[in-house]
C-alpha cells in the first residue's frame, strides 16, 4: 500500500498540467496526426463557409412586424454579396498557396532517347564508372533484354534503363522518398 501512494502522486502530478486542456485530433495535408487546442482546418478541396455577420439581431418577443422583417432581409441582401466576394478572395488565396506548394515540390522526370542496346549499356557503364566511389549504385536488373541501375544522389535518385526490345535509353530522376536510395 505504501508503494501505491507515491505512484498515485506521480500520476496526478503528470496529469495536472493537462487537466482542463481541450485537444483536437486533426489530420495534416500529408496524413500526419496533429493535436491542437484549436479547431481543425477544413479538409483540402472543401470550402469553409464563414457565417455572415449581421449588424444587429432583432430584439423583442420573437414576432417581427413586416417592416422589421423587410429591414432584416434588406440588410442581409446588402451584406451577402460582400461576404461572397470575401469568401471568393479567401478561396483564391488558398488556391494560390496550394499551387505554390505544388510547384515547389520536387517531381519525377523521365527522358528517353532511341539508342541501340549495346551503345546504351556502354553509356550506362561509363556513367557508373564516373560515380564509382562517390555514391551508391544499385543493380536492379542486368540481362540480355534489360539493364537497369539506380544511382543514389543527395537530392534523390537516378534510374538508368536500357531496353533491347525498345532499343531505347531512359533516364528517370526522382526526388528523395524519405527511405533512402
Amino acid at each position: 500500500m505504501r508503494s501505491a501512494i507515491p505512484c498515485l502522486v506521480v500520476l496526478l502530478a503528470a496529469a495536472a498540467p493537462h487537466a482542463g486542456l481541450a485537444a483536437n485530433k486533426c489530420t495534416g495535408l500529408n496524413g500526419e496526426v496533429i493535436y491542437s487546442d484549436k479547431a481543425c482546418p477544413p479538409a483540402p478541396g472543401l470550402a469553409r463557409l464563414d457565417p455572415v455577420p449581421t449588424r444587429s439581431a432583432p430584439k423583442g418577443n420573437g414576432v417581427l412586424t413586416p417592416a422589421e422583417r423587410k429591414a432584416i432581409v434588406d440588410q442581409m441582401n446588402a451584406e451577402i454579396p460582400a461576404a461572397i466576394a470575401r469568401q471568393a478572395r479567401q478561396e483564391a488565396e488558398a488556391t494560390k498557396l496550394r499551387n505554390r506548394e505544388d510547384a515547389a515540390r520536387p517531381r519525377t522526370t523521365t527522358v528517353g532517347q532511341d539508342m541501340g542496346f549495346d551503345d546504351c549499356r556502354k553509356l550506362v557503364a561509363g556513367a557508373l564508372i564516373g560515380v564509382a566511389g562517390y555514391t551508391r549504385t544499385i543493380v536492379l536488373m542486368d540481362n540480355q533484354a534489360v539493364t537497369m541501375h539506380r544511382v543514389c544522389l543527395a537530392d534523390g535518385s537516378l534510374l538508368l534503363t536500357c531496353s533491347a526490345a525498345d532499343r531505347r535509353f531512359v533516364r528517370t530522376t526522382s526526388p528523395p522518398d524519405g527511405r533512402g536510395c
